[in-house]
């Protein structure tokens, strides 16, 4: 009799453990999941909501060497003129060490019109879902988006006319380009499509 009561008293706590534990994921879930304002696919609206973010209203801001780079609901913007290399933005914080938040909450990056180029790699193992490149932008530099496997959303400009190779090396999930008022849900179209009209392209990635 005692066994069986000691039986029942422990499936009592046991499942008083699993409703407990339920419950508090639950709430953590809810309290964390991120409501967008924008979305992700609709590039213009982006834009729009990057065009706000200032240091005053940001979550995290500093320093890509000369320029500035910003992060506000889940918009990661580059502001600023010239080049923007790897090693200058936050790559500790940002790329490799999600236990600090970062890798998490970055679901778009904006590279904002005068950033003229973004080195090799810059962007590289980051978890963002789209990104937007700048007119002031030639050249789509190799490994750029490597490994980027949560990359689904990109905006090319037109004035992009090279793209070195290894570039979307990775980006399995990459199925909305736009480009030259076009949209193309593979990288191979959008490739074909960019060299007939005269594009280049380091085919070392195939």
């Amino acid at each position: 009799m005692k066994k069986q009561a000691k039986m029942i008293f422990l499936i009592i706590v046991a499942v008083f453990v699993l409703v407990i534990t339920s419950v508090c994921v639950t709430i953590y879930c809810n309290n964390h999941q991120k409501t967008l304002s924008y979305d992700l696919k609709d590039f213009n609206s982006i834009v729009g909501a990057s065009g706000q973010i200032t240091s005053n209203n940001a979550e995290e801001y500093g320093n890509c060497g000369e320029n500035k780079y910003f992060l506000k609901d889940g918009i990661f913007v580059i502001r600023g003129a010239g080049s923007v290399d790897y090693e200058e933005i936050p790559i500790e914080a940002i790329k490799s060490d999600s236990e600090n938040g970062w890798l998490d909450i970055i679901d778009v990056v904006v590279v904002e019109e005068g950033i003229s180029s973004l080195q090799r790699g810059t962007l590289s193992n980051m978890n963002m879902q789209t990104v937007i490149l700048p007119d002031t932008i030639n050249t789509i530099e190799k490994n750029l988006f490597y490994d980027c496997a949560s990359l689904e959303n990109l905006y090319i400009p037109t004035s992009v006319s090279h793209i070195e190779s290894y570039a979307f090396q990775g980006c399995d999930k990459l199925n909305h380009i736009e480009w030259n008022e076009k949209t193309y849900t593979s990288i191979s179209d959008f490739y074909k499509d960019f060299e007939a009209n005269g594009g280049t392209i380091g085919w070392e990635e195939f």
